[in-house]
This record gives structure tokens, sequence and C-alpha cells, in this order.
């Protein structure tokens, strides 16, 4: 169980460090990084990454109570599981390899997450892709106002705007300069894990903070039905 579980979080992980190491990357070079990983429709992984449906929808996808929820047919979950196969070993086998293969491993990782994601959330139809976006909005919370999808939904301002892309930056900071600890460092799982907690807490308040009071009432009505979520425990999103 607690092997299951570590394994869910080290997916958070390879998101995380790849989305930051990618931002890094683009700052060093003149490139343009911020907004553009905000584009498409709603995404779990918001200013933590970005892979969207590739990532986070495609993962909650893969949970047994979200299937039916959005009724999947057994050719549609034959489809997702084939599509998930090969990602669920390496992050599997990613716990073994040594710390200078890691980084290899991260990358590849990240590239079969979007492949995967896109195979699985393709077999999906019109209704089915809604109601997951309720859901996606509903397990995002606050991140999902990180995306232009929903910021434009909602009628942000342009002052909300800047905000946003103000609170997004220092995230990313934030998180690039936690993850460089732990390469340097070698910090344990219980650890990371509670430091992570802590900073999303933090930035999930900062960001609702940022919507009127109509906004809110209006962000609730678009997470539609209320859904129970199954534990992490018994089955984590990769």
């Amino acid at each position: 169980m607690k092997r299951l579980v570590k394994i869910g979080f080290l997916s958070l992980l390879v998101v995380a460090l790849v989305a930051a190491d990618s931002e890094a990357q683009k700052k060093k070079k003149g490139g343009r990084g911020g907004r553009r990983g905000q584009r498409g429709r709603f995404s779990q992984r918001g200013g933590f990454g970005r892979f969207g449906r590739g990532g986070g929808a495609a993962g909650l996808l893969r949970q047994e109570s979200v299937q039916k929820e959005i009724k999947i047919t057994d050719d549609q979950k034959k489809k997702i599981d084939t599509a998930f196969a090969e990602l669920t070993k390496m992050m599997q086998e990613l716990r073994d390899l040594p710390r200078e293969e890691r980084r290899e491993a991260f990358q590849k990782i990240g590239e079969l997450s979007q492949k995967a994601g896109k195979t699985a959330m393709s077999s999906l139809n019109k209704e089915q892709k809604k109601r997951l976006d309720q859901l996606m909005l509903q397990r995002s919370g606050a991140r999902a106002l990180q995306q232009e999808a929903v910021q434009k939904k909602l009628g942000f301002t342009r002052k909300q705007t800047r905000k946003m892309k103000s609170l997004i930056e220092t995230q990313r900071d934030e998180q690039r300069e936690m993850f460089r600890e732990m390469r340097e460092n070698g910090g344990g799982f219980e650890g990371m894990r509670e430091k992570m907690q802590e900073l999303q807490k933090k930035n999930n308040k900062a960001i609702l903070d940022v919507l009127t009071k109509k906004q809110s009432e209006q962000f609730e009505k678009m997470k539609g039905k209320k859904f129970k979520f199954q534990s992490r425990r018994r089955r984590p999103d990769v």
C-alpha cells in the first residue's frame, strides 16, 4: 500500500521537475514561458506542470470510480489501459534507478505521459469529456484558475490576469528551489511531501483570493454535480 502511494507521489514530482526545468531553460534562452503553459482546456497541473489532459485528466480517467461516473465502455477501458501500460511500468521502475539516470527517465516519462494521455482522451465522446472537465475542476480546485480557458469563462479583468500571472511565476520559482534542494540534498519522501502540501495550501489560498464573490459562485457551478473521488491510496494517478 505504501509503495503505491510513493508511486503516485513520484508522478507528481516528475511533472513538477520537468515543468520547472523546462521553464528555466526558456528563461535562459529568452523564450516566452509564462502564459503558454496555461492554454488549452482545464488542466489539473496548471502552473505546476503543462501536460494538461495528457497528465492530470488522463490520470484521473484511469480511476475506476471516474470511469463509472462518465460511463466508460469496456472497449474504451481497454484502450485506456493499453495507452498507459508502458508509462505505469516506467513509474514503478523509477525508484530503483541511480540518481544520475533519473533525469533522463523523468524526460522520457513526461513524453510518454503526453502520448498516453492523448490516446486515452481521444477515445471519449463529447458528453464524457464534458463531465470529465467538471470532475477535473473539482479535483483541481484553485489550481484550475491558472488556466486561460477558466479565466476567460469567469471573465477575468486585466488586473486579475496580471495578478494570477505573478502568482504563477512566484509558485514556479518556489518549486524550482524546492526541487533544487531535493536534488542536492537527497530529501526523503515524507519530508518532500509535507513541504509540497504546505506550499500548495498557501498558493491555493492566494489564487482563490483573486476571485470576486460572483466569480467564486460561478466557479462552483462550473464544477457540476459534486463527486466523491476514490482515495489515491487505492489507485494513484500516474
